[in-house]
């Protein structure tokens, strides 16, 4: 039988815990139950379960880098950022090839004034052509290639005409290749006109 005196001793150790938790039998608190901190209270506290961080078990979903043109991603469209450049035609063909002396270089011009700079050339996008209408617009928004001014420094002078019109009427109908005389155009500034043309073209 324990005396008075080791009751009292061990009351008091458990008291300095401050708990009444349950020991091994050497004295130490088990496994299970640690003392509280000083002034919790006579309550157990039970060891903490410690959970990771989100950010080092589990990235969450992937975020998606998405591009900035609003394509699918796979990579950039460059055709939405690179705009379309077209020749220079009434600086490089118009202007030195058919705005020279008395021809479509004369303000009001009879047959057309396009040849004096480029906001002159624009005025004549769907007007038709000034000897016979049916032989064509000037600058044709329906199809670029078959606008006036190119069929004429090309030679096509009746494309625009069906095969029944062009087999009535004589070559002059729509007038002769340009440019007239000794001025030669090359296939680049055909080429160049052609390109130019383009941009009038409007999508049906």
């Amino acid at each position: 039988m324990p005396t008075a005196r080791a009751v009292v001793a061990g009351i008091s150790l458990l008291s300095a815990f401050g708990c009444g938790g349950v020991q091994t039998p050497d004295g130490e608190p088990s496994s299970d139950e640690r003392p509280a901190a000083a002034g919790a209270g006579g309550g157990t506290q039970q060891t903490a379960t410690t959970t990771t961080p989100l950010s080092q078990t589990d990235s969450g979903p992937p975020v998606l880098d998405l591009p900035s043109n609003g394509g699918s991603g796979s990579q950039t469209d460059t055709s939405l950022e690179t705009p379309i450049e077209f020749c220079d035609a009434p600086t490089k063909v118009l202007t030195p090839k058919c705005g020279i002396g008395s021809c479509h270089g004369n303000q009001n011009a009879v047959m057309g004034d396009f040849g004096i700079d480029a906001e002159h050339a624009v005025k004549f996008v769907d007007k038709p052509a000034t000897r016979h209408p049916e032989c064509g617009r000037i600058i044709d928004s329906r199809d670029y290639s078959k606008s006036f001014m190119l069929l004429k420094m090309r030679g096509d002078l009746l494309g625009n005409l069906s095969e029944e019109q062009a087999a009535t009427v004589d070559a002059p109908y729509c007038g002769g290749r340009m440019p007239v005389g000794s001025i030669v155009i090359t296939n680049d500034e055909i080429d160049c006109l052609a390109s130019w043309l383009q941009q009038f073209q409007v999508e049906r």
